[in-house]
């Protein structure tokens, strides 16, 4: 897809050198910067230490602009994602990605073409390399859209590109209707992708197809209550892990539930907002044996077939407003319990936003929570204890600029993630903060945040600090122009 990316750099500074008076779009670039430490030996903290780091750039261009030359109303659209690995020991991939390339022409009043790249509607991201034809029409109580589109798949869900000598199918349609109380839409497609799998030694390319579909609806079921339910479900390619990252393959299930979620709102006045919502997911990877000592210095296989990484959410938040002189904000209180196959998490606590604090333009931000894990259908819990949550941050905001410092306080019984596992003892690790390559939000970090925003350029510097190792810290900076009449 090199010709794709030097295409839109062409195209990129023929927008900003003026290309046409009546084109919009942004062009932004970044820079993301990662250093961590991490010990040779887990049981040993002073057997020396290595430290990996990783920096690229990163480019996003959104443009679009009319073609006077293809008729009235013909359009093109680019929006290009790159990232450019440029420095480390652990440099991530680069990607050249580019999600939509077309030409849109109205055949009509009610009726557009597109044909190119474009993003299909679609239950998972579904770049087309095709056809698309949309239609909108008016009802006595509402207006409709349906859309369908044809063509092969042109970026992979691995976020890599599909060569252009190969075929993956795609083919889809959608349709959405609502008027000023209610909506309903449905969305039905097939398409062919390769999950990527890579084990110890090599890549592995695995190709499947999958039929997805999604119905979703939205009710004003009077002034103060709303409502919103979608449920999803694919055939999906999930990752069959076996006792070591070395052995492991691709399962295609039966169409399945990918989502449900949803939520009922309540507003019974300017001061008070009640809402609860429901999420259920199920995880592409599951676990099918794993290896533990058997008690005589040898290992022993154990296999866990109905290991599945899902989960339902039960999540309630209740949210008051107040002012105190100049002061004024709001104090929220969440409740989440979720389900899981092997446990349950219990997490209740409150935050609070206030602005102009004393000051005008001062903000505050705070907030703890604390998680209680349980076992169940007859499960212990091994790693995962009961978890403390606080964070708080102070900031200014005023023409155009937001600047905050804060931190993030975690404290919990044992890591969830970390960059090594040793089968002979499936305890280790037993510090996080040697072993979570770059995850610095499941650690205790300082952070201080900039951005500002003007009428044509926006730019925003994010540093963060793990405040128990020093040597770790991530840096984010970004520098982004908009051109056109929709600045």
């Amino acid at each position: 897809m090199k010709g794709s990316t030097l295409t839109s750099w062409v195209l990129c500074a023929w927008a900003l050198l003026g290309g046409t008076a009546h084109a919009e779009g942004e062009l932004v670039f970044d820079y993301f910067y990662a250093r961590a430490e991490t010990v040779e030996d887990a049981a040993d903290p002073d057997s020396g230490r290595t430290t990996l780091d990783a920096g690229d750039l990163g480019i996003r261009f959104l443009y679009a602009a009319p073609i006077s030359g293809l008729g009235e109303g013909a359009q093109l659209q680019i929006d290009y994602h790159g990232r450019e690995a440029l420095q480390g020991d652990a440099r991530n991939s680069d990607l050249r990605l580019v999600y939509a390339a077309n030409v849109t022409w109205p055949l009509s009043e009610s009726t557009r073409l597109s044909v190119g790249r474009f993003l299909a509607p679609s239950v998972v991201l579904l770049p087309v390399d095709g056809v698309q034809l949309t239609r909108q029409h008016r009802f006595r109580d509402g207006e409709g859209t349906a859309t369908i589109f044809a063509g092969r798949r042109g970026v992979l869900t691995s976020r890599r590109n599909v060569p252009f000598d190969e075929f993956l199918p795609a083919v889809g349609a959608d349709w959405q209707w609502r008027n000023q109380r209610f909506s309903l839409g449905g969305t039905l497609g097939y398409s062919e992708d390769e999950a990527i799998l890579v084990n110890a030694s090599q890549e592995l390319k695995r190709p499947y197809g999958s039929f997805s579909g999604a119905v979703q609806a939205s009710a004003v079921l009077s002034d103060s209550v709303t409502a919103y339910f979608r449920l999803a479900g694919f055939e999906q390619a999930s990752v069959r892990l076996g006792p070591s990252w070395t052995e492991l393959d691709l399962d295609v299930e039966a169409l399945d539930l990918w989502h449900a979620t949803g939520f009922v709102r309540w507003r019974p006045n300017r001061n008070w907002r009640f809402r609860y919502g429901l999420h259920s997911q199920r995880a592409a990877v599951q676990r099918v044996g794993v290896q533990l000592p058997d008690g005589s210095g040898g290992l022993e296989q154990v296999s866990d077939p109905g290991f599945r990484p899902k989960f339902t959410d039960h999540r309630l938040r209740a949210e008051r407003r107040f002012m105190l002189g100049s002061t004024q904000g709001w104090i929220r209180a969440r409740v989440r319990y979720r389900e899981r196959p092997d446990r349950s998490e219990f997490r209740f606590g409150g935050e609070l936003h206030a602005n102009n604090l004393l000051w005008e333009g001062v903000t505050l931000r705070a907030s703890a929570f604390y998680d209680e894990i349980s076992g169940r259908n007859g499960r212990p819990v091994e790693l995962d204890g009961d978890r403390r949550h606080v964070s708080a941050a102070i900031g200014f905001r005023r023409d155009g600029w937001h600047i905050e410092a804060g931190g993030h306080w975690l404290d919990r019984d044992a890591p969830y993630s970390g960059r090594t596992f040793t089968l002979a003892d499936p305890g280790e690790p037993d510090d996080a903060r040697d072993h979570a390559l770059f995850v610095l939000e499941a650690q205790t970090n300082g952070f201080v945040r900039a951005f500002w925003t003007g009428r044509k350029y926006f730019a925003g510097l994010d540093l963060e600090r793990n405040l128990e190792d020093g040597g770790e810290f991530r840096a984010f900076a970004q520098l982004g122009i908009r051109f056109g009449e929709g600045r």
